[in-house]
C-alpha cells in the first residue's frame, strides 16, 4: 500500500532519533526481551551474548543526569549482558560520563541519510543474484546462518536473533522486513528494513566474506529500499560500518552526524 508522506526527503536529526526508536518496537516482540524508552533513553535488551542485539541509544542531559546514569548502568549491569550504548546528538556530554564510569568510547558510527528518488535499479542488480523478502522458518534460518556469519555471532546468539526475527517474518503486516540474497541460489547476503512511521530504515547488511567484491552490498542495500520507496517512503536512514561506509557514500548516502559508541557488560 502506498503511503502519503509529508516528510523532506533529507530527514533532520529529530526524525532520525524517531527511526532508531522506531527498530526495536518492530524487530523485539519477542516477550523475553526488554524494550523501554522515554524522552531521554531508548532500552532494547535481548539478553543475547552479543552487545550487538543489547542496545541502548540516547543519553541524560539536566542536573539530575549523573543520578539517571548511574541507575541506568546499575541495571544494565545487573541483567550480566554485553550492551553497546550509542549517545545521541542532544546529549553529546553522555560520552565523556560513560567514559568516565568505564565504558569505553570504542568507535563512531556515520549515521547516513538518503533521499530515495537516487536511488539507482542498476546498483540492485548483480548477474546470479536473486533478492527475496524472507516469509518462511526455511528462509529465516538460512538468513539467520548468514547474519551469523558475518556478524561472527555464537550459536547461542544466533539462537536469540532466531527469536526475535521469527515474529517479524511469520506477521504479513510487520513493518520489519528481512531480505535474504542468494547468489546462484546459495545465501549469501542478508538485509532489514524498517517501514517506520516517517522513513524506511536499514541494518543488519551482511555479506558472506566468500562473495564480497561483487556489488552484492549495494544490492542488499538498494534493492529493498526499491520496495520501500513503491510503498511511498522518500527517505532512509543507516547506521554505516566502517566496511559499508565506501559502499553507502558510493550510493549516494550523506552523513547527518556521527554517535559515539560506547562498550558495557557485567561489573
Amino acid at each position: 500500500m502506498t503511503r502519503t508522506l509529508t516528510r523532506p526527503s533529507r530527514p533532520d536529526t529529530a526524525t532520525i532519533e524517531r527511526a532508531f526508536r522506531d527498530f526495536p518496537e518492530h524487530l523485539f516482540r519477542d516477550p523475553e526481551v526488554v524494550v523501554e524508552h522515554d524522552d531521554a533513553l531508548l532500552l532494547a535488551v535481548s539478553f543475547a551474548p552479543a552487545p550487538d542485539l543489547n542496545l541502548v541509544y540516547g543519553g541524560y542531559t539536566g542536573p539530575n543526569a549523573p543520578e539517571r546514569l548511574t541507575a541506568t548502568l546499575a541495571r544494565l549491569r545487573a541483567w550480566n549482558v554485553p550492551f553497546l550504548w550509542l549517545v545521541s546528538p542532544a546529549a553529546a556530554d553522555q560520552s565523556a560520563a560513560l567514559t568516565a564510569r568505564g565504558l569505553p568510547r570504542v568507535a563512531d558510527l556515520p549515521v547516513m541519510t538518503l533521499d530515495l528518488a537516487h536511488l539507482k535499479l542498476a546498483d540492485a542488480r548483480v548477474e546470479g543474484l536473486t533478492l527475496r523478502r524472507v516469509t518462511t522458518e526455511e528462509d529465516l534460518r538460512a538468513w539467520v546462518s548468514v547474519a551469523a556469519e558475518g556478524f561472527h555471532f555464537n550459536q547461542e546468539t544466533a539462537q536469540k536473533l532466531t527469536a526475535l526475527a521469527r515474529g517479524p517474518v511469520l506477521d504479513p503486516n510487520s513493518r520489519a522486513h528481512l531480505y535474504l540474497g542468494l547468489l546462484h541460489g546459495e545465501p549469501v547476503g542478508t538485509a532489514l528494513n524498517i517501514h517506520g512511521e516517517e522513513i524506511a530504515g536499514v541494518w543488519c547488511v551482511s555479506i558472506l566474506e566468500r562473495a564480497r567484491g561483487r556489488g552484492i552490498g549495494a544490492a542488499m542495500t538498494t534493492g529493498p529500499l526499491l520496495a520501500a520507496r513503491e510503498a511511498g517512503y522518500a527517505s532512509a536512514m543507516l547506521g554505516a560500518t566502517e566496511q559499508g561506509f565506501p559502499v553507502y557514500s558510493r550510493l549516494g548516502w550523506e552523513v547527518q552526524y556521527s554517535a559515539p559508541i560506547h562498550l558495557g557488560g557485567p561489573a
